[in-house]
């Protein structure tokens, strides 16, 4: 005799996809690296749109690390104002897109001359309900910000921060760069 079992997967709405999101203890903050295995795996992907993708945990944590003050180039992030929304419900994938307007100021560390400037951006995250994972998270920058943040990385202190880590930490590049002393490294950058 055969015997067939039949699991149910019950509808979910927009508005439970949505709330499940919006809900969660503790909040998605991505400046909360030890919670990224919380809320990320390796099926979900970050997208800088004007640098490229990210994937899995470990890949988006380390781009996240460079935009925060775990990174040794910014000293604070403040945020002003931020805004959710929904923007799309695919009930077969049992997702939902949410996007967040956020409105941030930025202080440089001291290497990087205490610059203080602020930034609008703009994130969609696709939130799938079922793993309570993220899927995607779309990132965008408008480019004056991206060109004053990079111009601002541009100092003495910086150069000799990232020669010295290569030379310390990365002897490989070092090499492969045929590179004999910081002050060479640094004249090349």
């Amino acid at each position: 005799m055969l015997s067939l079992v039949i699991t149910a997967i019950p509808s979910l709405t927009a508005n439970e996809c949505v709330g499940s999101y919006l809900t969660l203890d503790p909040p998605f903050n991505q400046r909360r690296f030890d919670l990224y295995e919380t809320w990320f795996d390796d099926n979900s992907s970050m997208t800088l749109a004007q640098k490229g993708t990210y994937k899995g945990v470990d890949g988006i944590k380390e781009y996240a690390q460079f935009a925060y003050p775990s990174s040794p180039y910014i000293a604070t992030v403040g945020t002003f104002r931020s805004e959710d929304s929904f923007v799309s419900f695919d009930p077969e994938k049992r997702s939902c897109v949410v996007m967040t307007k956020i409105h941030d100021r930025i202080q440089m560390s001291e290497m990087a001359g205490n610059e203080l400037f602020e930034s609008p951006d703009i994130n969609k995250l696709e939130w799938r309900f079922d793993d309570q994972k993220v899927g995607f998270m779309n990132i965008y920058f408008d480019p004056s910000f991206l060109a004053h943040f990079f111009s601002a990385l541009s100092t003495p202190a910086i150069d000799n921060f990232v020669c010295q880590t290569m030379r310390d930490s990365c002897p490989d590049v070092w090499a492969a760069n045929e590179l004999t002393s910081l002050g060479e490294c640094e004249a090349k950058l």
